[in-house]
């Protein structure tokens, strides 16, 4: 997240929303201490350092958190002498680890679900059918739950396909097409979820392109009524493509046009009614 040059911490829009009565909520398909999720709750100088990821973590208060990451609350508390599942129940966490039984985890309360060491089995591996739909429904349905028992305002939910982006350093099409399917899955759920809850916004979004991916026509000749097609890729890192911003439900029309990635949070932020006014 970075700081001021006063040294002050940036706060993220998840953080700025639980100190406004919001719930909160991260669902994701890669490690939780990874970069965007850690984003979300973490002030550390390096995206590697999961140590110190892990130890903001504890000074968060989220209502729900779904992903991999086990390994390194593991080893962050083995270092303290301490056993994880015990620190962690004792911040308040009721902690899953079986990926089979996400549909019997409780719809409220504060929970903690680390599926896998690290990241989730890749979604052509066939080993996670149907977890980010699931897991976001079940967010979902914890965040509502835990909003009416707490009278919260709402909540804010950030859930991320983790994996495209992997799949797409790796130059894999049929990667990509799978986990762009599973995030899609997680999209309906979403948006199913706006239809019957008004005042629901559903922002769908990506942090960067990977791969510079291009679906080239096979032949040259453009004018056959058939010329099949092939997948070509400019590079295995990032690229400067600009990414859509895909919004639905309440306050949708507030936010278009191009804008630079940091404004879209600030814009949120203004919708939700926690950006901090200028002195």
């Amino acid at each position: 997240l970075g700081q001021l040059p006063d040294g002050t911490p940036l706060e993220s829009i998840t953080t700025k929303a639980k100190n406004k009565n919001y719930g909160t909520g991260i669902v994701v398909t890669c490690y939780v201490q990874h970069a965007t999720p850690a984003a979300f709750y973490a002030n550390v100088e390096s995206r590697s350092d999961n140590d110190g990821i892990c130890d903001d973590f504890t000074k968060r208060d989220y209502d729900v958190m779904f992903g991999g990451g086990l390994r390194y609350f593991k080893q962050y508390y083995e270092k303290r002498n301490k056993d994880y599942n015990k620190e962690l129940a004792a911040l308040g966490y009721s902690l899953h680890t079986d990926l089979s039984k996400l549909g019997s985890i409780p719809s409220e309360g504060k929970v903690l679900g680390l599926f896998a060491d690290g990241d989730l089995p890749a979604a052509t591996s066939g080993k996670r059918d149907g977890y980010l739909a699931n897991a976001t429904q079940k967010a979902l349905d914890i965040l509502t739950n835990n909003a009416k028992k707490n009278k919260n305002k709402g909540f804010v939910l950030m859930v991320e396909g983790s994996k495209i982006d992997g799949e797409s350093h790796s130059r894999n099409p049929q990667g990509i097409l799978a986990e762009t399917r599973d995030f899609a899955a997680a999209v309906d759920v979403a948006m199913n979820y706006a239809d019957t809850h008004p005042g629901t916004l559903v922002v769908v979004t990506a942090d960067h392109e990977t791969g510079g991916m291009s679906i080239p026509s096979n032949k040259t000749d453009f004018t056959l009524p058939e010329s099949g097609i092939s997948y070509a890729f400019g590079t295995s890192s990032h690229t400067a493509t600009m990414v859509p911003v895909y919004l639905y439900g309440a306050g949708a029309d507030s936010i278009n046009g191009i804008m630079e990635n940091s404004e879209l949070s600030q814009k949120l932020q203004e919708i939700l009614g926690v950006k901090e006014q200028k002195k």
